[in-house]
C-alpha cells in the first residue's frame, strides 16, 4: 500500500497506544479522573441524585466498562484533534455503571423507592 501511495498505519490496541512514546510526546493520552470536578457525583451504584456531574461527563477509554486505570483515574485518548490554542481535555472518566439508575428510573418513569428495591431484589437492576 505505501508503494502505492495509500495513507495507511497499523491499528492499535489502547495499551500500544498509550506506551508509544509518539503519542505521549505529542500529549494525545491523559488521564481522566474518577470523580467529576470538584469530587462527589453521587453514590456508585445508582443512588446518586440528579445532577450530580454527570451531565458534562465526557466518557473514555471505556471497552467493557472502564479502561485501564488507577484508584485516581484511567489512561484515555486526548481529545482530537490536539489543538494549541484551544486543546481539548477529559474532565473526568464518566459515571459509574448504574450510578444514574434510580434518579433515572424515578424522573423518567416515576418509580419511587418501592418498586426499586423490587427491580434490584430481582437482579433487574
Amino acid at each position: 500500500m505505501k508503494a502505492a501511495r495509500v495513507p495507511c498505519g497499523p491499528i492499535l490496541r489502547m495499551a500500544d497506544i498509550s506506551a508509544d512514546a509518539q503519542y505521549a510526546a505529542r500529549g494525545m493520552i491523559q488521564t481522566a479522573p474518577r470523580l467529576p470536578p470538584g469530587g462527589g457525583g453521587g453514590a456508585a451504584h445508582g443512588h446518586g441524585a440528579a445532577g450530580s456531574g454527570g451531565e458534562e461527563a465526557v466518557g473514555g477509554g471505556r471497552a467493557g466498562g472502564r479502561g485501564a486505570g488507577s484508584a485516581t483515574g484511567y489512561v484515555v485518548p486526548a481529545m482530537l484533534p490536539v489543538l494549541s490554542e484551544t486543546p481539548g481535555s477529559t474532565r473526568w472518566a464518566g459515571p459509574e455503571l448504574g450510578q444514574h439508575t434510580d434518579a433515572v428510573l424515578a424522573a423518567e418513569l416515576g418509580m419511587g423507592g418501592a418498586e426499586l428495591a423490587e427491580l434490584r431484589a430481582k437482579g433487574a437492576i
